[in-house]
């Protein structure tokens, strides 16, 4: 097998199933599914893609992600992601983004944080002892986390139930990650304006025929979500809105 590159670059056209209710532009969902789905493609140079680690009994799991965006991609418009891993300990491995629009210029930036998953015992694992040396630890990261952990909602003013179907759980069989953020939007009353950026932290996992409540309630700067199950709390999400504009 050749040496993995550090550094993986993908192209992508926003389909129109990566729109929504905001316009013809991809919505955050759609944007968090290219970046999964090229962290995977790249993970699978290393021989440690979602299949292979499956094979091995673990699982990779985010724990947080924070996506800002210049602006969404238009419907059609092609969509370039460079990522690269970095910065792990013994626990997690940071892997950032970079989202390049149809002209080439930068649309979009995000970090997030992984874990490993023991999937027969259901908890996390120290980084195994084969990713040592894996990748470089030293580039510079894309986005600065916007603070040490996400907030805690503790004043929800509206709510709104979800119940987990199929078509949310990944191949792991536990929901999608990029379903969690989709669903703390779906307890907003109103869109506040244009969404520019997103921390969400991932605190449990979630499946079939669960029943979820989604919250939202005000954050200082911006808006404040979390999703919880049974009084147990799956997700918290912090959002940035700017202008009046729909969601995009």
């Amino acid at each position: 097998m050749s040496t993995p590159h550090p550094q993986h670059e993908e192209t992508f056209r926003v389909r129109v199933y990566h729109t929504g209710g905001g316009g013809p532009r991809a919505n955050l969902p759609a944007v968090l599914d290219l970046l999964q789905e090229a962290a995977g493609n790249h993970a699978a140079q290393f021989r440690v893609s979602p299949a292979d680690m499956l094979e091995r009994g673990t699982a990779w799991v985010t724990s947080r992600i924070c996506v800002r965006m210049d602006r969404f991609p238009d419907l059609g418009e092609t969509v370039v992601v460079r990522t690269w891993p970095h910065a792990r300990d013994q626990f997690s491995t940071r892997r950032d983004f970079l989202l390049l629009g149809g002209d080439g210029g930068e649309i979009g930036r995000a970090a997030s944080v992984w874990v490993v998953m023991d999937i027969a015992a259901r908890k996390l694992a120290p980084l195994p002892d084969y990713m040592d040396g894996m990748w470089d630890a030293t580039p510079r990261p894309a986005l600065d986390l916007p603070s040490k952990a996400v907030p805690r909602l503790a004043k929800p003013e509206s709510e709104t139930p979800i119940l987990v179907r199929r078509a949310d759980l990944d191949i792991n069989g536990h929901v999608n990650n990029a379903r969690f953020p989709e669903w703390c939007l779906e307890s907003l009353e109103q869109w506040p304006g244009r969404l520019v950026q997103a921390d969400i932290a991932f605190r449990a996992e979630c499946r079939l025929g669960d029943a979820v409540v989604s919250r939202t309630g005000p954050g200082g700067d911006g808006l404040l979500h979390s999703l919880s199950r049974e009084g147990a709390e799956l997700c918290r999400m912090k959002t940035w809105w700017a202008g009046a504009s729909p969601l995009p």
